[in-house]
């Protein structure tokens, strides 16, 4: 599966990523840092498996989306 970390608590260690599903609608999940292959920041594109929590399903196993050619240029626009 594939989202969008919207919120992490660096102090706490855990946060919330959306995930799109049908129909514009997003579904989020915890994650907690020990779960994460990467730093967490705001914005950054995921992927992630599913696990079940104490509290309802969680993200787990969460690591970048590798980035296209055209998004690396395009984020490249602009910076000298």
């Amino acid at each position: 599966m594939t989202g969008i970390i919207k919120a992490y608590f660096g102090d706490r260690g855990f946060g919330f990523l959306d995930r799109d599903v049908a129909d514009n609608t997003l579904e989020s999940y915890f994650f907690h840092i020990r779960d994460c292959k990467i730093k967490p920041q705001v914005g950054a594109h995921v992927q992630f498996e599913l696990a079940e929590g104490p509290r309802g399903p969680k993200a787990v196993r969460i690591s970048a989306i590798p980035l296209t050619a055209e998004e690396v240029i395009g984020r490249m626009d602009g910076v000298k």
